[in-house]
């Protein structure tokens, strides 16, 4: 795609934007859904997440929420992340070192 347009960064730059803006729509809305999923008392215990805050009823301890969520999930993928790529450096060292000690007929 980028071969026929007119200014190839500008496709890197719409793929950010699009991403980005797909992701802070659902850390903004999530909260929302949330709070009135507690406010209809649909799960018995999490209606302590259906309190609003100011004049339009923000869901602060949602979007609190939301946050913890992401950060974890962050870590998480941060950790494992490192572990795969420590392994897979791992498995092609030794790989590379295995091709050393192949003899030449």
């Amino acid at each position: 795609m980028s071969l026929v347009s007119a200014f190839a960064p500008l496709i890197s730059a719409g793929i950010f934007g699009a991403t980005l803006s797909s992701a802070l729509a659902c850390l903004v809305t999530a909260p929302k859904v949330f709070q009135c999923l507690c406010k209809d008392k649909l799960y018995p215990l999490i209606g302590f997440f259906g309190k609003g805050y100011g004049k339009k009823d923000e869901p602060l301890r949602g979007h609190l929420l939301t946050y913890v969520i992401a950060v974890c999930f962050v870590l998480i993928a941060v950790n494992w992340d490192s572990s795969v790529q420590a392994r897979s450096y791992s498995i092609d060292l030794n790989q590379c070192v295995g091709l050393n000690q192949v003899e030449d007929l």
